[in-house]
C-alpha cells in the first residue's frame, strides 16, 4: 500500500509558463516511488518527473497536511502597474493605471493559460489626472468599453476554464480603502533614515529589537525573495536555517520563534523581518561574544534594475505588531534608523541560497550584552 511520504511547494508550469507554487506529493512503496501533481494525479512524463526530482529538497518541502496551495493563492494580493500583462499568481490583483489623456487600452493577462477553474478579482484604479477608456475583452461572457475618470475604480472578474479566459466587467465599484504606495507596508520608508556607508558600515548602541525591511519598486524587479539566517549561535537546529520564502527554518519553531518574517510579497513593495534580541539572548545560552545574522536576496519573478533598499530600525523596548508585509513597533523608543542601497543579480536559487543561489547582502552582528549592533554590507 502506498503512502504520501513527502510534499513540496514547486512551480507549476502551464503551457511552458511558470505560474505559481503548487503542492506536489511523492508517494513511496517498497519497490518504487510515484509523483502526484497538485490535482493528485500521477505524473507520467519523464521530463516532468526529472524536474520535480531536481526541485524536491529541504528548501521546498512543506507539510503534507497543513500546507494549502489554494489558501496561499487566496491570501494577500498582487500590486500591478497598468492594465496589461496582469499576473495570475494571486486571486486579488490591484492595478494602478496611469493613462495618458484620451488613452484607450484593453485589459490583458500575462499568462496565456492558468490553472483550470482559477478566478481573479481585478481592481483597476485610475491614479492619473486623465480620463481614459478601458475595454474588457469579450470571451463568451461579454465585453464592454468603459470610461474611467481620475480617482475612479472598476472591478473585473477573470476566470480561466476549459483553456479559455472569461472576463466579466463588474461595473464601477466604490473607492476601495487606500492602498499604500508600497503594498502592506504599514509605514512608509523613513525619510530621515541615515544612509549606511557600504564600506564602513554602522555601529548601533543600546537597542534590543531589530527590524529589517526591504523596499523595491516595479522598475527594480518583481517579487524580491529574501532569506535571513543566524550562523554562529551554537544551536544546531537554528544555525544556517534561513527564514524567508521556502526557507528551511520556516517550519522549525526554534528558528521561527527568533526570526519573525511577515511573509512573501510577490509584487513590488516590501518585506520585513524582526528579532527581539533581548528575548533571544535571555532564552538561549550563547558562548560567542558577537552573534551573526546574514541577509540574502534574489529575484523570483523578474529582475529589472535589480536594486533595492534594506532599511534597518532599532528600538529600545516596545512590542511588535504585524501590518501586511511589515512589523510595527508600539510603545518602544526608536534609537536608530538607517538604510543600505544594495542590489542582487541572482534569479531564484532557493535550494542554494547561502552558497551562491542568492546574493549575500549584509551581515548584522550583535553583541551578547546588546551594547553594540554592527551592520555591514557584503556587496
Amino acid at each position: 500500500m502506498s503512502r504520501c511520504d513527502k510534499c513540496y511547494a514547486i512551480d507549476a508550469i502551464v503551457d511552458g509558463q511558470v505560474l505559481r507554487k503548487m503542492k506536489y506529493s511523492k508517494h513511496f512503496t517498497k519497490v518504487n516511488s510515484e509523483w502526484r501533481d497538485y490535482n493528485n494525479l500521477p505524473v507520467r512524463n519523464s521530463q516532468e518527473i526529472a524536474r520535480l526530482d531536481g526541485l524536491a529538497n529541504a528548501g521546498s518541502e512543506v507539510d503534507c497536511v497543513w500546507y494549502d496551495d489554494r489558501s496561499q493563492f487566496m491570501r494577500g494580493f498582487v500590486h500591478h502597474q497598468g492594465v496589461t500583462n496582469i499576473p495570475a499568481t494571486k486571486h486579488t490583483v490591484v492595478c494602478d493605471w496611469s493613462p495618458s489623456s484620451g488613452e484607450e487600452a484593453t485589459l490583458s493577462m500575462l499568462n496565456r493559460h492558468a490553472l483550470d477553474g482559477d478566478d481573479f478579482y481585478i481592481i483597476i484604479k485610475n491614479v492619473s489626472s486623465n480620463s481614459a477608456k478601458l475595454t474588457v475583452p469579450s470571451a463568451h461572457v461579454w465585453g464592454k468599453t468603459v470610461t474611467v475618470n481620475p480617482g475612479e475604480n472598476i472591478s473585473v472578474k477573470a476566470t480561466y476554464a476549459g483553456n479559455t479566459w472569461y472576463f466579466e466587467n463588474l461595473h464601477d465599484v466604490p473607492v476601495v480603502p487606500e492602498i499604500p504606495d508600497i503594498p502592506g507596508q504599514g509605514e512608509a520608508p523613513d525619510p530621515n533614515a541615515e544612509p549606511i556607508n557600504p564600506d564602513t558600515g554602522v555601529d548601533v548602541e543600546d537597542a534590543d529589537i531589530l527590524v529589517v525591511r526591504f523596499y523595491w519598486s516595479s522598475e527594480d524587479g518583481r517579487d524580491l525573495d529574501t532569506m535571513t539566517e543566524l550562523v554562529n549561535t551554537g544551536i544546531p537546529e537554528v544555525d544556517g536555517k534561513g527564514i524567508g520564502w521556502s526557507g528551511p527554518g520556516n517550519n522549525i519553531y526554534a528558528v521561527a520563534s527568533i526570526i519573525h518574517w511577515a511573509g512573501d510579497n510577490t509584487s513590488s513593495g516590501n518585506e520585513c523581518i524582526y528579532i527581539d534580541l533581548r528575548s533571544f539572548i535571555n532564552d538561549h545560552p550563547i558562548d560567542v561574544d558577537f552573534i551573526d545574522l546574514d541577509v540574502y536576496a534574489t529575484w523570483f519573478g523578474s529582475k529589472g534594475e535589480g536594486k533595492f533598499k534594506m532599511y534597518v530600525k532599532a528600538y529600545k523596548g516596545g512590542t511588535m505588531t504585524r501590518s501586511g508585509f511589515n512589523f510595527v513597533n508600539e510603545g518602544g523608543q526608536q534609537v536608530y534608523s538607517g538604510y543600505l542601497d544594495t542590489y542582487t543579480n541572482t534569479i531564484k536559487g532557493v535550494e542554494l541560497y547561502n552558497s551562491g543561489g542568492y546574493d549575500k547582502i549584509a551581515r548584522i552582528s550583535f553583541k551578547k550584552d546588546l551594547s553594540s549592533i554592527i551592520i555591514r554590507s557584503m556587496r
